[in-house]
């Protein structure tokens, strides 16, 4: 896996390529919107049990390459097994990320019947990566059950990946602010050279200029600092 150094410098890379391509596209000239981003959860292969074991027994984690692959009947959507059942306002489905893009949707598979009744059990799967995830210890009788422990279930998946972007974004964050101060150190002592060499011929006017440009880089200089101290005191600041 890269550094966080290393997905900001290929993120650079890539933003110029796209900066020439699209000049106009404020999206693709943000190198913030090219960096890549490994999702915490890591989906190997098909038929994988979560390594965390929860306290709850039943909501340990089954890893799976799609709900295809789980060998199960595919019930639908926990939103549209809910709304089937009259309940239009159920929230089934939450953003994965900062920017509102990625969703963690959930959704219901059903196991074969015990004894003549069909039993249920929670799916969860992301509209922006591979990968799904149910919880086969965790049953119902009836799919409207299943639906809502579905929803539980993403939303708590939601908020670890929300959090992990978090935590990403201020990584790069401070990454870049100390690479920008670097910068910033560079170019005020190339400047305060400069003026101690040729300071007396310059005009009040030339020394004024100078001097103004100094302070610009020493105010961007804090700047930087308290974007590194907020992100080290709250990395959810980043998702401001």
């Amino acid at each position: 896996m890269q550094t966080t150094a290393q997905r900001l410098k290929a993120a650079r890379a890539t933003t110029a390529k796209m900066a020439a391509s699209y000049p106009n596209s404020a999206h693709y000239c943000d190198w913030r919107n090219n960096v890549a981003r490994p999702f915490t959860k890591a989906h190997s292969s098909p038929g994988r049990w979560s390594d965390d074991k929860p306290a709850n027994h039943a909501g340990r984690a089954y890893y799976m390459d799609s709900l295809d692959t789980a060998g199960l009947r595919l019930v639908g959507d926990a939103s549209d097994v809910l709304r089937s059942a009259g309940n239009w306002r159920a929230e089934c489905d939450w953003y994965a990320d900062l920017h509102q893009i990625a969703v963690i949707k959930s959704a219901v598979l059903q196991l074969p019947a015990r004894d003549g009744a069909p039993r249920y059990i929670p799916a969860t799967y992301c509209t922006d990566w591979d990968g799904a995830t149910c919880y086969p210890l965790d049953w119902y009788d009836t799919k409207e059950e299943a639906a809502r422990a579905a929803a539980s279930y993403a939303e708590q998946e939601a908020e670890q990946s929300r959090d992990y972007y978090a935590r990403d974004q201020a990584e790069q964050d401070t990454a870049a602010a100390r690479e920008e101060i670097h910068r910033i150190n560079a170019d005020a002592l190339a400047l305060v050279r400069e003026i101690k060499k040729q300071g007396r011929t310059f005009s009040p006017a030339i020394c004024q200029a100078l001097r103004g440009h100094l302070l610009e880089l020493m105010r961007d200089r804090r700047e930087q600092f308290a974007i590194i101290d907020a992100r080290a005191a709250d990395y959810w600041s980043a998702a401001q």
